[in-house]
């Protein structure tokens, strides 16, 4: 399978919500989330998938599931798994346990579970590797369980709401924020952009939409619902809302912050244009410039219709 860097990790926009509960754990929900997700859709090759069992199991005892740990020890109690204790399957600097590879491959035939949990732990480990995340873990176990806690609570939110954003983030800015814990509105405005623009190379958008994703909201019904239930959410959202001066005064903050870190390029407000707050992550601003030049023309092209249109309907 050919191989590629990839720096971005992607999640559901509703664990936003969960930075005004625990920062810390909310930040680790999105990154487990998306290591493993991403993990998920990569190939596999079965053999690959034991023999990377087996290096786990001699090697990275810690990071490898404890139900596969298990599953050895106990195939090793029925001899079915021959564990090499001199040289834990290497050869000089070369890893090629074939008989150990050949019993995980029996193991995989009466085991689906077994199998189903070795392939988790191949993807997971191919995933964060250097050629693809280069992120470092250290218990499979742990991230897994992140992961479905996450799922969770997106399945939940979306029960409720229907389909949730999927914004995408360069990893090194979600580890920086959870480590740091600092500007968390910062992050949280760059996570709302990013929910808002996509794969688009711009955004047409309002504060009040803004602050709306900020509190991981993609809806109207949902961020009443947020603001009832969260105190601290309440508490965000009066800061930037209580009137259209805290509003305008707030951002200003934001976009500068935004912009003076490169985590969006351009930033252009058109009263002119719908009133909107152009943002690029992509675009710097002459790019940005024509792109608003183009969407006022389509604009003005489709206003000279409606008006034409209603004309006509005025006068048949």
């Amino acid at each position: 399978m050919e191989s590629k860097v990839y720096g971005y990790l992607q999640f559901p926009l509703c664990l936003l919500q969960e930075t005004h509960k625990d920062v810390v754990k909310a930040l680790n929900l999105m990154i487990d989330y998306g290591i493993v997700s991403y993990a998920l859709k990569l190939k596999y090759n079965i053999r690959d998938v034991a023999k990377q069992v087996c290096y786990y199991y001699y090697r990275k005892q810690e990071v490898l599931q404890a139900s596969i740990r298990k599953q050895i020890d106990k195939a090793i109690d029925k001899g079915l798994f021959t564990p090499d204790e001199d040289y834990n399957g290497f050869a000089g600097k070369t890893f090629q346990p074939d008989d150990n590879i050949s019993e995980v491959l029996k193991l995989f035939e009466s085991d689906p579970g077994f199998k189903e949990d070795a392939i988790l732990n191949y993807q997971i480990h191919l995933a964060t590797a250097g050629d693809h995340l280069g992120i470092t873990i250290y218990s499979n176990d742990d991230t897994i369980q992140r992961y479905n806690e996450a799922m969770q609570l997106k399945q939940k939110f979306e029960n409720r709401y229907g389909p949730d954003a999927m914004p995408m983030c360069p990893k090194n800015i979600l580890f920086d924020f959870r480590d740091k814990q600092q500007d968390l509105d910062v992050f949280r405005a760059l996570i709302g952009i990013r929910s808002l623009i996509g794969f688009r190379n711009y955004i047409a958008t309002t504060r009040p939409v803004i602050l709306m994703r900020m509190l991981g909201c993609k809806s109207k019904k949902a961020l009443d619902m947020f603001l009832q239930e969260n105190e601290a959410a309440r508490e965000l959202y009066q800061k930037y809302a209580r009137s259209r001066r805290s509003l305008e005064y707030h951002f200003n903050k934001l976009f500068s912050q935004l912009l003076s870190r490169g985590f969006i390029k351009s930033k252009i407000f058109m009263r002119s244009v719908s009133r909107k707050i152009f943002l690029s992550i992509n675009l710097n601003y002459d790019q940005l410039t024509s792109e608003i030049i183009e969407f006022a023309k389509k604009r003005n092209f489709k206003h000279r219709e409606d008006e034409a249109i209603r004309k006509i309907r005025c006068t048949i």
